[in-house]
């Protein structure tokens, strides 16, 4: 089948190319640049980036928790120097917290890996594990006390 295309079609498709054409800057003159939007200076936006998270020479860490900032532990990343080697990590119940549980700790590298078994429910007063140092890498376990709070802090093997 044949198509009857009119002269007045094909011109009106002609002027909506061309009006496509120029409203994305390809026909005439280019758009005006966007205006450049205002920015802050860089102090501020610097200000407003979050910390990362530091390094703890300690082996200790305080298990805390209040209303305003909820369950912490501090420090939330302890860093064990390689040439410490083995070395004994404990922690303790701070404010606001009468007992807590340890979960999580790889048991190839702490022993041992968890508080006490259900690690839900089986919570202590202060507690203590050999950290044997030997693989360098950051790991991650969870710290929890009674009503369901947790937190989750870091142990950093092998820092130098």
């Amino acid at each position: 089948m044949q198509r009857n295309h009119s002269p007045h079609r094909s011109l009106g498709l002609l002027c909506c190319l061309a009006l496509a054409l120029s409203l994305a800057g390809c026909a005439g003159e280019p758009p005006a640049p966007p205006e450049a939007p205002e920015t802050e200076p860089v102090e501020a936006a610097v200000a407003d980036t979050p910390p990362t998270e530091e390094c703890a020479f300690v082996l200790q860490a305080t298990v805390t928790y209040d209303s305003v900032n909820g369950l912490q532990v501090q420090p939330p990343k302890i860093c064990v120097k390689r040439e410490q080697r083995a070395v004994q990590i404990q922690w303790r119940a701070g404010a606001g917290v009468q007992t807590f549980s340890v979960c999580g700790l790889d048991p190839l590298e702490f022993d041992p890996p968890v508080s006490g078994s259900p690690c839900t429910t089986a919570f202590v007063t202060d507690f203590s594990t050999l950290n044997k140092n030997t693989t360098q890498r950051v790991y991650e376990y969870q710290v929890c006390i009674e009503g369901g709070y947790c937190d989750d802090p870091k142990i950093e093997n092998g820092t130098t």
